[in-house]
């Protein structure tokens, strides 16, 4: 028979398991929950996103309707440019900051992608092929600008995510291609 020490310490380690299988049990409900928020943001964009695109038959407007939805949904920083006769032109950018769409359209005009530049939307113009970055970090900034003052210019402009992490970048043409 056991006594009463031995007793209390498998009442202990009994009740250490029990907050284990408690604490376990926690987690996995904060992560499903987690996981459930993510998915209602993800639909509730796309509906909001099917709704830019039906609302409207001007394409740019669309555009910049598309590009106010991305921020900050999809990230910090949504530039759309439309090919045109071998060029890009600027349709919409948008900033989670507000305040830094000017440095936006500062950097568009003092630094304008064309087919030679170090920017991504200058690669996916050579390659015709779509381009994805995973973070937007210092030297990844570093490897797509032309000078210091586009370093400068763009570490300015970068933003981070709601968990603080790089934003993705993304870069695509249609009908880019001999």
């Amino acid at each position: 028979m056991p006594d009463s020490g031995d007793a209390a310490t498998l009442s202990l380690d009994t009740k250490n398991i029990i907050t284990e299988q408690e604490q376990r049990a926690l987690a996995e409900t904060q992560a499903a929950r987690a996981d459930a928020e993510a998915a209602a943001s993800r639909f509730a964009f796309l509906a909001e996103a099917s709704q830019a695109l039906s609302s409207s038959l001007d394409y740019e407007q669309t555009l910049r309707d598309l590009a106010r939805l991305a921020v900050p949904t999809l990230g910090g920083v949504c530039i759309v440019d439309v090919l045109e006769d071998g060029q890009l032109r600027r349709v919409a950018a948008s900033h989670v900051n507000a305040s830094k769409a000017d440095l936006l359209e500062q950097l568009r005009l003092r630094y304008p992608v064309t087919p030679d530049s170090p920017q991504p939307a200058g690669r996916v113009l050579r390659s015709g092929r779509p381009e994805l970055l995973e973070e937007v970090d210092a030297a990844v900034v570093a490897s797509h600008v032309r000078d210091e003052e586009h370093a400068a210019m763009a570490s300015c402009c970068r933003a981070a995510s709601a968990s603080g992490a790089g934003i993705g970048h993304k870069v695509f043409t249609a009908g880019v291609g001999g």
